[in-house]
């Protein structure tokens, strides 16, 4: 914005983001389809009585689980919590370290990028992590400049917490960041101390005892073994799209004051390391901070990179315009005059506030830039979840839908056997149980079940134990072919 920080404009300019982030966040959480396989495996550990994921957070899932039941707005809370305290934390922690105008850039840009706000939305572990390996981060920086009793103490804690969540992660970030700051930054000896050593060794020791280590990584989206490094990269670059013009420039600045050591420079390398090298959520959060400090230099007289920022600016807008007037056909296509509504005021928002942004960056006006890109990415995850997603939930909700039908038969005893490729789908089950009803092996252990469901149209001879009660055909994704199940009852005949 044109406007100085503390302006009256640019605060109700915060303010109105903070009201769509809000929006984002906290609406149609209850309607959502499950997120499979990471939120189905967390509500599935807090339904069981053990688990093998960590203590933090399937221990509050099932604290939450306990006491309301399969409540998906209260369940999917703690996720949202966990971002709120993260961006409360960092600008508490960093703005004295990084820069007032820096760090508010940078929530920002958090703000209005796709991939945190929206898995946010999910009971899944990583935006758990990623919070705390924000804070380590912020903590260990304050730490390395000023020997405070409260910089240790949060130092210890936000480790702990990143330990008792993904062991494996924790203790890559951790010790890239703390050896790479030691080795590199002209003050990296003074973390070369007990109270720092002593915690990246014991914490992980002990949770390690624990068998830590041989912790499920199931609950979490991204992770060792949950992703390939490809998709993983390619779902950050989505994820930062709105603001994907400034990114190339970031990288290439970095790598320029790099070589002449510049201490930000070195900061941020080390930072970018370790979130790559831990496979999680934290990397939106690195290339965030490098895209923030991007956004103040752009404006300076002599800022070498605008033909860069410009150029990639226009390729992504021109082809998110070619994208977005696809969807609108498909949507008009696949849903008629709702479809092509819903998508066009989701498309012409995004993409109009996306070329008032480019406007901005040939004329350099703050509040074009800022406020285009910023009002694309914010208003694009809104408006998803109130316009787009609740058509898309007549293709996700597909195992929810079998679930209601079984659970509206005239089936008395809640027991039903799956083959094992139903059994192989979690959230089929997830939902059964959310029904009041349990799941069996077919055929192993068909004996104790009431009723049957299958995929492949079963013979039934007049003697059968299992008669034909229903046939369901959940609504395929455009372009598939449907599938259709068979719900078998036991023949009481």
């Amino acid at each position: 914005m044109n406007a100085a920080p503390h302006s009256g404009r640019f605060q109700l300019f915060l303010l109105i983001l903070v009201a769509i982030s809000a929006g984002s966040l906290l609406l149609m959480n209850e309607a959502n389809t499950v997120l499979s396989p990471a939120e189905t495996a967390s509500i599935l550990a807090a339904q069981a009585e053990v688990s093998d994921l960590g203590p933090l957070p399937a221990r509050l899932l099932d604290w939450i689980y306990q006491w309301r039941g399969l409540d998906w707005f209260n369940l999917r809370l703690p996720g949202i919590l966990a971002l709120v305290a993260a961006a409360i934390g960092w600008y508490a922690m960093a703005r004295r370290l990084l820069g007032e105008s820096t760090t508010v850039f940078s929530l920002i840009v958090l703000a209005s990028t796709w991939l945190v706000i929206n898995l946010a939305k999910f009971a899944v572990a990583d935006t758990w992590l990623m919070t705390f390996q924000l804070l380590f981060f912020a903590s260990t920086l304050r730490h390395l400049k000023q020997n405070d009793l409260l910089w240790k103490i949060l130092f210890v804690l936000t480790a702990f917490g990143g330990f008792l969540i993904h062991p494996l992660a924790m203790l890559i970030y951790s010790w890239v960041i703390v050896g790479g700051l030691m080795v590199l930054h002209p003050q990296g000896k003074r973390l070369r101390n007990s109270l720092v050593l002593g915690t990246l060794i014991i914490v992980p020791t002990l949770v390690g005892g624990l068998g830590g280590f041989g912790w499920s990584t199931i609950n979490f989206q991204f992770a060792y073994g949950q992703a390939g490094f490809g998709k993983f990269l390619l779902w950050q670059f989505i994820g930062i799209l709105p603001w994907l013009g400034f990114l190339p420039a970031a990288l290439w600045d970095l790598i320029q004051k790099l070589r002449r050591r510049e201490e930000l420079a070195v900061i941020l390398s080390v930072f970018l390391l370790s979130a790559i090298l831990s496979y999680g959520l934290i990397l939106q959060m690195a290339l965030i901070l490098l895209i923030a400090k991007q956004v103040g230099l752009y404006f300076h007289p002599n800022y070498p990179y605008r033909p860069v920022v410009r150029t990639v600016a226009v390729l992504q807008v021109v082809i998110t315009c070619l994208s977005l007037f696809l969807l609108m056909m498909g949507g008009a296509i696949e849903w008629r005059g709702i479809g092509f509504r819903s998508m066009m005021v989701w498309s012409v928002l995004y993409w109009g506030f996306s070329f008032m942004a480019v406007i901005g960056l040939f004329s350099i006006s703050r509040r074009l830039i800022i406020g285009g890109i910023t009002l694309s990415g914010a208003l694009a995850v809104l408006l998803f979840w109130l316009q787009v997603n609740p058509l898309l939930e007549n293709y996700r909700n597909s195992y929810r839908q079998l679930a209601e039908r079984v659970a509206g038969s005239e089936i008395t005893t809640p027991t039903v056997a799956l083959p094992s490729a139903l059994e192989g789908e979690p959230s089929l089950q997830l939902y059964l149980q959310a029904k009041g009803w349990q799941t069996v092996s077919w055929p192993e252990k068909a004996a104790s079940a009431s009723a049957v469901l299958l995929t492949i149209e079963p013979e039934l001879p007049a003697t059968s134990t299992f008669v034909l009660a229903d046939t369901i055909t959940p609504r395929p994704w455009p372009g598939t072919a449907p599938v259709k199940y068979y719900l078998l009852r036991r023949n009481i005949d």
